[in-house]
């Protein structure tokens, strides 16, 4: 049959005088670029990680983003820093082993390539998060991407057990170490 057509309109929101930083893309690998192609950003070939999972054969988290319009926020050559981390869904646990930081200077864009070495990241839930701070630590802009991790054969610390959040779930509920233990007993048949 014939091919049908659908336009749209959207609009987007991009503000001009604030800072704004662009969607967090995940990174399977980049390289120096001679030649441009779609991938191609600032020079260099960066190729997307397709999934927000990570098992545990995936030893690195490398990501890309842009931020945007500090010069109109801040001024023109102004410092600022742009912090990166993970921290657990509820936000309760940030995870300083899993924390860096980057001076940068004010222009109309600045790109950020990076990435964390998760050998020793426990399987669970995350967000990662991007901060820009002004010089005086005041919070300009921030973007969060949620991701997973599996690493099975990955011993679990005494350390992240006692971190565990319980309080919103069954475990808070379970009055007195009695009813813990008759809980257990009673699963025995």
């Amino acid at each position: 049959g014939k091919p049908q057509t659908y336009k749209d309109v959207y609009a987007v929101n991009f503000s001009s005088d604030s800072v704004i930083i662009s969607d967090i893309e995940l990174v399977e690998s980049h390289s120096h670029s001679e030649t441009k192609s779609k991938f191609t950003k600032g020079g260099m070939d960066v190729i997307p990680y397709s999934s927000n999972y990570f098992p545990q054969e995936v030893s690195v988290f490398t990501f890309y983003l842009e931020i945007y319009n500090t010069p109109a926020a801040l001024g023109e050559n102004q410092p600022y820093l742009v912090n990166f981390f993970f921290e657990s869904p509820d936000g309760q646990l940030p995870l300083e082993q899993y924390k860096k930081f980057r001076k940068q200077t004010s222009t109309p864009v600045n790109v950020i390539l990076s990435q964390f070495d998760i050998k020793e990241l426990p399987s669970g839930n995350y967000n990662f998060v991007v901060e820009v701070r002004d010089r005086n630590n005041i919070l300009l802009s921030e973007k969060k991407l949620f991701f997973q991790r599996s690493n099975p054969n990955l011993p679990v610390k005494d350390e992240t057990i006692g971190n565990v959040n319980i309080s919103n779930s069954f475990v808070n509920k379970i009055p007195s170490l009695d009813s813990l233990m008759e809980a257990i007993r009673s699963l025995a048949p």
